[in-house]
């Protein structure tokens, strides 16, 4: 591990992080008697994948937000380091719970529901980059994770040409749902672009190009 990674460690929520990666597991242990059926499977994983897009969200979270601001570091490089470390241990996670299902003899959609778990753990870190540094809450981790559950309660409200949640492969609007989830993850990669880019760098920019077109 890189100096640079070993850091990024140390500064994670690694509390919050790891608690929620371990409710996930146990959410998954604890209900294998249900990874047998299709419809128990999805369920199951589906909650599993909120429990670890909620524990991503705290990979965000930094004491120390407004004093590295002046860091020669960028922005991005320090969010996409801690939340890449903190990605890891939750792809191992879900990984875990995959080969679990497997192992049931559960015949579960991975591809598909790996699309809305990477979606869903995408649009946790954007949120909270978002929450950061557009609105300088240092820890926004305690804000997000009950927004994104709370995201995933209201999405069973959608209509059914907007549904997110069909309940299992072959059901009406399975392949629809998963085109509406791909466009939910390039969403979230694209705010967590436009959040993550250093807004002083612009300024920096701006101020010298204003100087250069001086007299």
């Amino acid at each position: 591990m890189t100096d640079r990674l070993r850091w990024s460690w140390r500064a994670l929520s690694r509390r919050s992080l790891l608690g929620g990666c371990a409710a996930a597991a146990a959410l998954g242990v604890a209900a294998s008697g249900s990874l047998d059926d299709p419809f128990g499977a999805v369920l199951v994983l589906r909650g599993a994948a909120v429990l670890l897009a909620c524990a991503v969200a705290f990979a965000v979270d930094d004491p120390s937000y407004d004093v590295l601001a002046a860091s020669p570091t960028p922005l991005r490089r320090r969010v996409l380091a801690r939340v890449g470390l903190a990605g890891a241990v939750a792809a191992g996670i879900w990984c875990g719970l995959l080969l679990l299902a497997a192992a049931v003899g559960g015949d579960v959609p991975a591809a598909a529901l790996s699309l809305e778990a990477a979606a869903l753990a995408s649009l946790a870190a954007a949120g909270a980059v978002v929450l950061q540094t557009w609105r300088g809450i240092a820890e926004p981790g305690l804000l997000m994770a009950p927004a994104v559950a709370g995201a995933v309660l209201a999405a069973n409200l959608l209509p059914a040409r907007w549904a997110l949640l069909a309940p299992a492969p072959g059901a009406p609007g399975w392949e629809a749902a998963h085109q509406r989830w791909t466009a939910v993850l390039c969403l979230a990669v694209l705010l967590a672009a436009v959040g993550t880019r250093d807004r002083a760098a612009g300024r920096s920019a701006g101020a010298g190009a204003g100087q250069d077109e001086a007299p």
